[in-house]
């Protein structure tokens, strides 16, 4: 108390108080630590002491008090050891000193009956139900049956007026059960009462009376006609003891008969709320196959005019430029769909973005990171909730370019995630495809975006409403490689088919598919220029090709990896080509020139998985082993991550290069900057 009394004085009227009683009795000012201790020493002993008030009481002095106030004191304890600092060694002791002196009583049946009896706790003073079932409601029904019996002995010694008195209601009872008959009938030999079903069995083993041993048979027997008879209880039910059993065993009843009704009601409500769901995902099903079919109607009405023109449009073998100088035969389908309308609005675009680059000219913005700055950087978020940890692994990444506090991820659980950086929380979980999402990209201008993955299929996904909006199916294999042309309108796809396509995102239609049959190897990515009209992809044999959009003819290779190409970037400035491969190096090529000016050699069995570009071009991100930032240029390095436990997948600028942000099979999203 007097320890409680001084914290209280501090807490109410400062240290200045205690202060100065310490001058006036020239005792030494109790320091910060001690103050904590005591703080702490005082919530420790105060279960402690109110268990010992409750024990020595007076008045609660009954045996069941016990152990609910030895099992809480217990519990509080423990709840106090996860917060303890300093008086950790005291709490563990009480604990013991709390067990050596009561753990038999523990396990005292006596004690724990005494317990469950009292109305004030019953059986809610411990979790444990086997020290409830095994060792109190057992003790308490073997002694209530105990007391049932002795109550029927003392029912059986009464004298005999009394048993003359009541012979009458004696005689109304079977004779050999003792209980009153079913189906009565007398016996002329002895003229009592018997139970015929009992009379009839020990007529056929006997043949006599059993009251006087007389000969008699089934025929002899007399039935009686009575109203049915209502048993009266038992003597043992009728003592407070089988009262109270019996009142308990009906609560029993109850008790379970009310959580049997609620598990049916759970189930119950599993099944509507499974039934509900499954009549959403038909009628979402209903609506996607109702736009498929009226998207299909306009394309074949769109076809149909076109149908003279696929021979013209055929277009023949012609040589590439390439830096080998070599010429390779192609493969076109389906180009009824590209008609002059799509490629006069890609050219239209082109024209823009050039002029716009011009106008900007080699002047870097003024809100660009500098690069001493960003040297700087270093991580300050991790989020590692975004995808299933059953199935780990984030596998590609993009931000939104109108807000990049948007990330957009797909991961090995096959859902595409929508994050919000500046919130700290998921805005979509997209789910839909059949195996792994690889590949995602945010639409600049809607709430719009994309994914690929290797079930083949390209899906377009609103935010808003979370749900496919769109399917594409253009390969018939894994969709390995997507890219968004600046127009907004169209994707780019590569895929392990050999194929790649080029899709209208409004209608789901493929509107090209070329492949190199000379080459006759799968792709392994694809990316457009900032321009739109020509495009990079990577194959599984080491080459970069660049082919024309609109001639769809393949105008350039850039052999010099040594392994599968894993990604592609086109610089902003549009000068520039980054690659990397299966080799640990990135190469840089020069698109005027058609050669490559730059090879940066990584590490001995670095695996590069993402090349990007800021928008400005001023950095180049390598993801793979670990994150490695280059300035163009110099090409030298200026930032290096290892922050990530896994390989990583995904690698992006903010705006300005304002932060970086990375994925990666360790299944987490991380966010680096000042």
């Amino acid at each position: 108390m007097a320890v409680e009394r001084i914290l209280r004085i501090i807490q109410d009227k400062g240290e200045d108080a205690i202060r100065n009683v310490c001058e006036e009795f020239k005792v030494k000012m109790l320091s910060p630590a001690e103050i904590v201790f005591l703080t702490e020493y005082c919530t420790v002993m105060k279960p402690v002491v109110k268990a010992l008030n409750i024990l020595q009481s007076e008045t609660n002095t009954h045996m069941g008090w016990l152990l609910p106030v030895i099992f809480q004191l217990q519990a509080k304890l423990s709840r106090l050891e996860t917060s303890s600092k300093m008086c950790l060694p005291l709490i563990r002791a009480v604990q013991d000193g709390v067990q050596k002196s009561f753990g038999g009583m523990m396990q005292d049946p006596e004690l724990i009956a005494a317990a469950i009896l009292l109305p004030k706790f019953k059986n809610t003073w411990t979790e444990r139900t086997e020290i409830i079932e095994t060792a109190g409601l057992v003790y308490v029904r073997q002694h209530i049956d105990q007391m049932a019996e002795a109550e029927v002995e003392q029912v059986g010694q009464h004298s005999s007026d009394e048993e003359d008195f009541f012979s009458s209601m004696k005689s109304r009872r079977s004779q050999v059960s003792n209980e009153v008959p079913e189906h009565p009938c007398v016996s002329p030999v002895s003229n009592q009462v018997f139970e015929r079903r009992l009379i009839e069995k020990y007529i056929v083993e006997n043949g006599t009376d059993p009251m006087n041993g007389q000969p008699l048979s089934e025929e002899q027997l007399i039935d009686i006609k009575v109203s049915h008879p209502i048993r009266p209880k038992a003597p043992s039910a009728t003592s407070i003891p089988a009262i109270l059993k019996s009142l308990q065993d009906e609560w029993d009843a109850v008790m379970l008969h009310s959580f049997t009704l609620r598990q049916q009601l759970q189930t119950t409500r599993q099944e509507l709320s499974h039934a509900l769901y499954q009549h959403d995902a038909a009628c979402r099903v209903i609506a996607r196959l109702t736009k498929e079919v009226t998207a299909a109607r306009e394309a074949l009405a769109t076809l149909k005019p076109q149908a003279g023109l696929v021979v013209a449009q055929a277009i023949s073998a012609q040589p590439s430029v390439t830096a080998g100088g070599a010429a390779d035969a192609m493969e076109v389908s389906e180009q009824v769909g590209m008609t002059m309308d799509i490629i006069q609005k890609l050219q239209d675009k082109a024209t823009v973005l050039t002029t716009e680059r011009k106008k900007r000219g080699k002047t870097v913005p003024e809100e660009l990171v500098r690069s001493e700055d960003l040297g700087k950087y270093r991580q300050v978020a991790t989020h590692a909730g975004l995808h299933s940890a059953s199935v780990p692994g984030i596998l590609s990444l993009d931000l939104c370019p109108a807000d990049t506090n948007k990330v957009l991820t797909g991961g090995a659980d096959k859902n595409v995630v929508v994050f919000d950086k500046k919130e700290e929380q998921i805005v979509a979980t997209l789910k839909g495809h059949t195996k792994k999402v690889t590949s995602v990209i945010f639409h600049p201008s809607q709430s719009v975006v994309f994914s690929a993955s290797p079930d083949s299929t390209i899906r377009v996904w609103s935010v808003t409403g979370g749900n496919c909006v769109q399917v594409i199916r253009a390969h018939e294999a894994g969709v390995t490689g997507l890219s968004l042309h600046a127009t907004g309108d169209y994707l780019l796809s590569s895929s392990e088919d050999q194929y790649w396509a080029f899709s209208d995102i409004q209608t789901g239609r493929v509107l090209t598919k070329v492949t190199d049959e000379a080459a006759g190897c799968a792709l392994t990515c694809a990316q457009f220029h900032p321009d739109g009209l020509i495009f990079g992809t990577g194959t599984a044999d080491s080459q970069i090709k660049i082919w024309d959009l609109k001639e769809r003819t393949n105008v350039a290779n850039f052999p010099g990896h040594t392994g599968p190409v894993t990604s592609i970037a086109f610089s902003e400035n549009g000068y520039y080509l980054a690659t990397g491969a299966q080799d640990s190096s990135v190469k840089l090529w020069d698109l005027r020139k058609l050669k490559n000016f730059k090879t940066i050699t990584l590490d001995n069995n670095y695996e590069v998985k993402s090349l990007v570009f800021d928008q400005s071009g001023t950095y180049l991100a390598v993801g793979g082993t670990d994150i490695r930032v280059y300035i163009c240029k110099q090409w030298s390095e200026v930032l290096n991550f290892t922050e990530h436990t896994g390989v990583v997948t995904g690698v992006a600028f903010g705006e300005h290069a304002q932060f970086l942000t990375s994925t990666g099979m360790d299944r987490s999203l991380k966010f680096y900057s000042l």
